[in-house]
């Protein structure tokens, strides 16, 4: 999956009685500083005193939110602060802005002018985010070849999104052969560097033989690590395993949970299987007004009628 968005400070899980228990997510401590966290009086000192690392820490409060209310034109005035004087994440930052629309009307030649700005000076990100820019053809034309060029550059700098673009580049054979062993090698390089959604895909492909030999344990120890980061295919894709007892006892109570869980955080498909539980009485009591409210939920109808 290709995705360049900030994640979430906090995610709580639910109460599933299996062992994964809530994990703070670090993507923001390690992407704009653990010290955000800590001592905001701190970094507002800093970024005065024209600290460019600083500067771009209190960008990133504004644009999310964090500790401060969420102010794209102030996060856009103190990561332009930064990129003025020299810092890297920040010509990214504001290539981020015009690619969203945040702050800014949305401008995808403006957005690929700052990545391409600090890609030059060194942030990996930014080069992944000029491959994703050429996957999906956002101010240029598309095209597979440069953008898996990017995604490559961007992987030999320690990527892991890079990594797990490349993956779902074998995966889909777009600009390649389709290869789901290489796909494999890609979304391990990613997952063990921490990437949740590559840890998610990890675990699909052992779950289901795809360039490996199927290993129902090792897909449920790969599922587990992404759901205790807060992946929703993850937790979609241990609700299906508990619900088909593929590897582990079959527990539709359980996979219900998992459903939910994933589908608290957007998960269409887990949205679809909540409905499908109660149109059908599996695991809970049939109830065909709230298996309807899920189906408009996920924007689906029922598969059987």
């Amino acid at each position: 999956m290709i995705a360049v968005s900030i994640a979430a400070i906090f995610l709580m899980l639910g109460n599933c009685s299996d062992d994964i228990t809530a994990q703070k997510d670090t993507q923001f401590e390690n992407r704009f500083g653990p010290e955000a966290l800590a001592s905001l009086d701190g970094y507002k000192q800093a970024a005065r005193n024209g600290d460019p690392a600083a500067m771009r820490h209190l960008g990133a409060l504004y644009e999310t939110g964090t500790l401060l209310s969420k102010d794209y034109a102030e996060a856009m005035r103190w990561y332009q602060k930064a990129a003025d004087a020299g810092d890297a994440i920040a010509l990214t930052n504001i290539g981020r802005l015009y690619d969203n629309g945040r702050g800014v009307p949305q401008n995808f030649s403006k957005a690929l002018l700052w990545y391409r700005k600090g890609s030059a000076a060194g942030d990996p990100k930014a080069t992944d985010n000029i491959g994703v820019m050429y996957a999906l053809g956002q101010g240029v034309t598309i095209s597979y070849a440069e953008a898996l060029s990017w995604f490559h550059k961007a992987a030999a700098a320690g990527d892991a999104d890079a990594m797990n673009n490349i993956g779902t580049f074998y995966e889909k054979g777009q600009g390649v052969a389709a290869s789901y062993p290489e796909a494999l090698h890609w979304y391990q390089q990613a997952a063990e560097k921490g990437l949740p959604t590559a840890m998610s895909s990890v675990a699909y492909l052992y779950e289901n033989g795809l360039g490996v030999a199927k290993d129902p344990s090792e897909a449920l120890a790969w599922y587990r690590k992404a759901a205790a980061q807060g992946d929703p295919a993850a937790m979609f894709g241990l609700g299906l395993i508990y619900q088909t007892g593929s590897g582990i006892p079959r527990s539709y109570a359980e996979a219900l949970c998992w459903f939910r869980r994933a589908a608290d955080l957007g998960d269409s498909n887990a949205m679809n299987s909540i409905a499908m539980a109660y149109e059908t009485g599996t695991g809970v009591p049939r109830d065909t007004a709230e298996a309807a409210r899920w189906y408009r939920k996920a924007g689906t109808v029922s598969p059987l009628h």
